[in-house]
């Protein structure tokens, strides 16, 4: 009690000393701050044990340590999400650029995001669908017929090929050609040498209804691989065609006859 009263009249202090704790026989070490009050006279202390102040330290502490660790596992998560958000997207575009090293030209899944990384799936994506119709194009090109749409000799010998390559079974070739076209060309103009083979054309597909695909060879010649057409078919649907072929042509206005050459070979293995 003297040391209280010291220290408060000296301006205050803490005293530490040894005390029963209340309705027990335990002692424990107990801290008590005093203070001297001037106008009262009085000298007015305050004090705790330190296990009391121990266990409110330790509930802060433990509650800091908890608020730590949710805000470092909160700015984990939002970090790896930011870094997902970058990352992600890009190791598409890397997946799709490989594919399309490879010849696999597809679209990568766009996102709604309006920054770089938006910007770049979009122009990715308009930079597949471009190749994709230049493919296209050049395909065309390629393997099609640009007056009849038909296939062309490039598409026939790889079919052939690969259709041969299948196993040999009994195959047909069919030849069509207009006689003397050059001269008729000569005569009337290319243009009407082409009305004649655009007509020519639209009666060949009309065969592959049949499993039976012409192609253009050339000028005014024409060619079709048949399978599994015995002799006897093949050669009653080659009569008709040479018939109707002329009937097609005077139906559309073109007076004069004209002959073909249609013939078939064998393929047996």
């Amino acid at each position: 009690v003297q040391d209280k009263i010291e220290k408060a009249l000296n301006g205050g202090g803490f005293t530490r000393y040894t005390w029963n704790l209340p309705y027990e026989e335990k002692l424990e070490e107990k801290v008590v701050y005093s203070e001297y009050e001037p106008k009262w006279g009085w000298v007015v202390t305050a004090g705790t044990y330190v296990t009391d102040f121990n266990k409110e330290a330790n509930l802060i502490l433990n509650l800091t340590i908890l608020l730590v660790v949710f805000v470092v596992l909160g700015g984990i998560f939002l970090s790896s999400k930011y870094i997902s958000a970058i990352v992600n997207p890009l190791m598409t575009v890397e997946k799709g650029m490989k594919a399309a090293g490879y010849g696999e030209f597809r679209e990568v899944e766009t996102i709604k995001r309006t920054d770089e990384i938006g910007s770049l799936i979009n122009g990715y994506n308009h930079m597949i669908n471009a190749i994709e119709n230049a493919n296209k194009k050049i395909k065309t090109y390629a393997y099609y017929d640009q007056l009849t749409g038909l296939p062309n000799r490039n598409m026939l010998k790889e079919h052939i090929n690969e259709r041969l390559s299948s196993g040999c079974t009994e195959y047909h070739l069919i030849l069509v050609d207009i006689k003397d076209f050059k001269v008729i060309n000569s005569i009337y103009g290319n243009d009407y040498g082409d009305k004649i083979i655009v007509l020519l054309s639209d009666y060949l597909k009309k065969f592959k209804e049949n499993k039976v695909k012409f192609s253009r060879c050339s000028g005014d010649e024409f060619a079709a691989w048949v399978e599994n057409w015995d002799v006897v078919t093949l050669n009653d649907s080659l009569m008709t065609m040479h018939e109707e072929l002329n009937n097609i042509l005077f139906a559309n206005g073109h007076l004069n006859r004209h002959d073909f050459y249609i013939s078939s070979c064998n393929y047996d293995c």
